[in-house]
């Protein structure tokens, strides 16, 4: 085998394991598979794609595994509203999607308390799987800060 192959051989090999392929879109893993949500829309419909783009992830990434860190879902806007309890009928299948990921450790649901607190919403009407932080965008800066990537 010529020189030149067996380097890109190599190359490859050290590549492509923090690669993985779901649907037509790429997704570069870190080494340590740490991700946090891009959340710009702030929308139910931008939360579903989000919750179904993880989906996809799982089931065609051969790596994961119970010690794969779960993507960070740190929300601090009018998104927030799907959890809460009086909405559940209507965002019903959203909510239970979420909780269902959570529940095998795929995403990690926060929600901002100065989101809630200026909204007049209580922590009390949120769902169990669901964590509230002090200052949800200060979060989400902390985390790109310690390596985690945008999802």
């Amino acid at each position: 085998m010529k020189k030149g192959r067996i380097w890109l051989l190599l190359l490859s090999c050290l590549f492509f394991p923090f690669l993985a392929v779901a649907e037509g879109v790429s997704y570069i893993q870190n080494e340590q598979g740490q991700y946090v949500a891009k959340v710009e829309l702030h929308t139910p419909e931008e939360l579903k794609a989000l919750f179904d783009r993880a989906e996809n992830y799982l089931a065609n990434h051969n790596n994961y595994n119970n010690k794969t860190s779960p993507i960070a879902v740190v929300l601090h806007g009018p998104e927030v509203r799907v959890f809460q309890r009086k909405n559940y009928d209507k965002f019903k299948m959203l909510v239970d999607q979420a909780a269902r990921l959570d529940a095998y450790n795929i995403i990690d649901v926060r929600v901002c308390e100065i989101w809630m607190s200026a909204d007049n919403a209580s922590i009390g009407e949120l769902p169990p799987f669901v964590e509230t932080v002090p200052d949800g965008p200060k979060l989400e800066r902390e985390l790109l800060n310690d390596g985690y990537r945008y999802f």
